[in-house]
């Protein structure tokens, strides 16, 4: 197993990413650094292993392949340029260092930065499967619609996240985009209409997607998106991140995902494979960047 340092045992440790670090058989969890030290030496205890005082100590430490940056805390985007400074891979999870901070590094700053974010809606459940099904029974995709959920005012990487997901399910680069503010008696909205450079039957590839201003605090994971994909031979619901329902003119299926793995296992898993230089499809600091400038044309 390949070691790797841990930095942050935060609000997710317990649920989301200690159950994916112990399901995987890939990476050893070595060392832990916490700004919150009570924290870190809990979850050192209880992956019984040491705990670090400091974080230029844990970078510091060459036994490590890469690091795990979970909850940066005060540290805050510092993690990203330590890690460029000493040649370590990093995961980035969302909320851990502020996206749209990293979006803003400059080219020199990102030249020796090997950065894995967390773009946990392209590793669902659901979006894995449908991935397989737009690889299989129901050919390319022609049409992407979303809805999606945030904040007043908060709108930014909410709406980055869904453009990112397009890109990822249509394998496509964005060539334009039409935004525009509705105002409904459900809701308002705000309308982003995406056209992608690859084309189905000589048209290019469309998707819309509606991000509605809400409360998104009372909306668990699964609530904040849904997706209508169609495709060649057929049509894929997303409900959410564990049910799926596809239909095409033979057959027609809902699925439950819950037993599948979870997106941080698939996450940890495309991080170790990049640790020892296999070619993976995992997501990039440039996937980042690319969204967040689009999300900001579309917010313009």
């Amino acid at each position: 197993m390949l070691p790797v340092g841990l930095i942050g045992a935060g609000e997710e440790w317990d649920n989301t990413w200690r159950p994916a670090i112990l399901a995987q058989s890939r990476l050893k969890v070595s060392a832990v650094y916490d700004p919150i030290a009570i924290r870190g030496e809990a979850a050192a205890r209880d992956l019984d292993v040491p705990y670090v005082a400091g974080a230029r100590e844990l970078f510091a430490r060459q036994s490590l392949r890469g690091i795990l940056v979970l909850d940066a805390g005060w540290l805050g985007s510092w993690a990203a340029r330590e890690a460029a400074r000493v040649h370590r891979p990093i995961l980035v999870t969302r909320g851990a260092v502020a996206f749209h901070d990293l979006a803003d590094f400059s080219e020199s700053e990102i030249e020796d930065l090997s950065l894995q974010p967390d773009l946990r809606q392209r590793y669902s459940p659901s979006t894995m499967r449908l991935r397989e099904l737009t690889a299989t029974s129901l050919g390319p995709v022609d049409f992407v619609s979303i809805q999606g959920l945030a904040a007043s005012g908060s709108e930014t990487w909410p709406l980055a996240e869904l453009i990112d997901w397009c890109r990822f399910v249509v394998q496509s680069s964005i060539v334009n985009l039409v935004s525009e503010w509705q105002e409904t008696d459900a809701a308002p909205a705000r309308l982003v209409r995406l056209s992608f450079r690859r084309e189905n039957a000589g048209r290019p590839i469309a998707a819309e997607i509606r991000l509605v201003s809400g409360d998104s605090s009372q909306a668990n994971g699964d609530a904040r998106f849904s997706a209508e994909v169609r495709c060649a031979a057929g049509t894929v619901w997303v409900r959410d991140n564990h049910r799926i329902a596809w239909r095409t003119n033979d057959d027609a299926r809902d699925e439950e995902l819950s037993d599948d793995r979870s997106s941080a296992h698939v996450q940890l898993d495309l991080f170790a494979r990049r640790l020892v230089g296999a070619p993976v499809p995992a997501a990039t600091l440039d996937d980042i960047r690319i969204s967040v400038r689009l999300a900001g044309q579309a917010l313009a």
